[in-house]
């Protein structure tokens, strides 16, 4: 292993939060050694969260032909995903210097080290703050949700909550998802998304805002970049496989409350930077929307009666995803929104 000092300042530094992510982690080694023997200037700081050091073994043997540009951590507890990304950002800074560039990466995430380098690469542009890929989902035929986002605003929430996304162009809006089969190479977005995205280091600053949780920490970067007058960007000419996903149907209490994060708080946060509506405004609205989702779910349960068991099911879901919005909604006090107004 070479000295220290030997070693350049970064210009690019990969941080990855894994978690028990041994089967991801071991298949994308070899990328991520390509990519770091590649550019002289790339670091790699990995943050595992679980405890359990299977994974941090499983990558150091995976990296160990560039193990002098690689920090693996293992975390004392999971924390959660931003105070992850701030340790490694710390690690890494601490050994190497400041990065120029930040890219964030899920271990579930299948690419290649000319990606990678076309992903930060775009970050030359001076107008670019945030850029991502063009990240498919499993199938490889679609783009993964949430990776070219319009900004939010009230008829695009109250189509999403009512559970009609298509309402929103018949109430005279585009649908929040960007198209980005076609056009430029760089497709402008409010939000992409944070399973891999290249960020420019003043927008980085001292890290991620870590009074957020989860689904909230790519919405926040990317309005930090805006807000900063950078652009946000798709570059769709290059693409990756998003192969992961935590299912989403579960109703446990925690599987309950980051579903409306996801669904609720996040889109209503958004719209009230976005636009300086006040929280009791989205409440409102969000409490009106869901009340008519529950009212339509009910209506179609009681009309498939004993031939359609699928129908039932779904309305059965849109019942409870209805009574969530309407119960989040009439909450008096939102801990997220107050984290995230400050």
């Amino acid at each position: 292993m070479p000295a220290e000092s030997t070693v350049s300042r970064p210009h690019v530094l990969l941080v990855m939060v894994t978690f028990r992510s041994e089967r991801f982690v071991e298949s994308l080694g070899r990328t991520l050694v390509d990519w770091l023997e590649g550019d002289a200037g790339a670091r790699l700081a990995v943050v595992e969260n679980s405890g359990s050091s299977t994974t941090v073994e499983v990558l150091r043997r995976s990296t160990v032909a560039a193990a002098d540009r690689v920090v693996v951590d293992l975390a004392p507890e999971n924390a959660g995903f931003a105070p992850a990304v701030n340790r490694a950002l710390d690690l890494a800074t601490a050994r190497w210097g400041r990065p120029d560039r930040l890219v964030l990466l899920n271990p579930d995430v299948s690419t290649t080290a000319a990606t990678i380098v076309a992903v930060a690469g775009a970050l030359d542009d001076p107008s670019i703050g945030v850029c991502a890929p063009l990240v498919m989902d499993g199938s490889g035929r679609s783009a993964d949700r949430g990776v070219a986002r319009r900004p939010w605003n009230r008829r695009r929430l109250l189509a999403e909550v009512v559970g009609r996304p298509a309402l929103a162009t018949l109430l005279g809006t585009p649908h929040r998802d960007v198209d980005v089969s076609t056009g430029s190479t760089d497709v402008d977005v409010a939000i992409t998304t944070g399973a891999f995205m290249a960020v420019r280091g003043e927008v980085v600053g001292d890290g991620l805002d870590v009074r957020l949780p989860m689904y909230l920490e790519d919405q926040e970067i990317c309005h930090r970049a805006r807000t900063m007058g950078y652009r946000v960007v798709v570059r769709r000419t290059v693409r990756a496989e998003h192969l992961g996903g935590a299912s989403r149907k579960s109703h446990t209490a925690m599987a309950r409350q980051l579903r409306m994060m996801e669904l609720a708080a996040a889109p209503s946060l958004s719209l009230m930077d976005e636009t300086g509506h006040g929280l009791g405004q989205v409440r409102a609205l969000v409490t009106a929307a869901g009340a008519v989702r529950l009212l339509l779910a009910v209506a179609v349960g009681a009309t498939a009666g004993l031939v359609s068991p699928p129908r039932r099911r779904w309305a059965a879901e849109q019942v409870r995803l209805g009574r969530w919005f309407v119960a989040w909604g009439l909450r008096t006090r939102d801990p997220v929104a107050v984290g995230w107004r400050g």
